[in-house]
């Protein structure tokens, strides 16, 4: 997803997550990655030029959606096997509920990446682009491969809490190529 719009992978490749699934999900390359980074720049600036309190505004809706019902369909927890409640069990912390987070509300600009891991399910990728976009920074979000769905929910929250579009890339692959096209762009490292 790149400035809020589902595109079509550059190399018009898919891939499934999960055995015996259709391949559904987009198998980003570099191409994409300058197409989102290209993207971003844009949204960095402007992203870190609102206000603090509407930027903690929006983040705060998103983070109290992902809380309050972190899996609407119950397709993370049809992923891995669980129940819901087994997969989010109560209570649940705020992702952004940190002394780190609440400490780094200052506006530093940017683009950070954040790339997601299967393990940690929404709370990971939740906290880390939460996290970054407090700090006035845009984010690119590479999903893990083994559990898109989780990246795919983050960035369906904050864009539905009115995240700018262009302050958010989400990119799915293995990580490895476009975490590798990034670091070659500068961005990480």
């Amino acid at each position: 997803m790149i400035g809020g719009v589902r595109c079509p992978p550059a190399a018009g490749l898919r891939f499934a997550a999960r055995a015996g699934e259709p391949a559904r999900w987009p198998r980003s390359t570099p191409r994409d990655v300058d197409v989102a980074l290209a993207t971003l720049a844009t949204g960095a600036e402007s992203w870190s030029a609102r206000a603090r309190a509407e930027r903690e505004r929006i983040l705060d809706a998103a983070t109290r959606a992902l809380v309050e019902d972190p899996d609407p369909e119950g397709e993370l927890a049809r992923a891995v096997g669980l129940a819901e409640a087994e997969a989010f069990p109560s209570p649940r912390r705020r992702p952004a509920d940190d002394e780190e987070s609440r400490g780094a509300r200052a506006s530093s600009g940017g683009i950070a990446i954040v790339r997601a891991h299967g393990s940690e399910l929404l709370e990971g990728p939740a906290r880390a682009t939460i996290s970054e976009l407090a700090r006035g920074r845009a984010v690119l979000l590479l999903s893990s491969g083994a559990l898109p769905e989780a990246a795919d929910r983050v960035v369906r929250a904050l864009l539905a809490a009115g995240l700018p579009p262009s302050a958010l890339a989400l990119i799915h692959d293995d990580g490895e190529s476009c975490l590798g096209a990034a670091v070659e762009a500068g961005l990480a490292g």
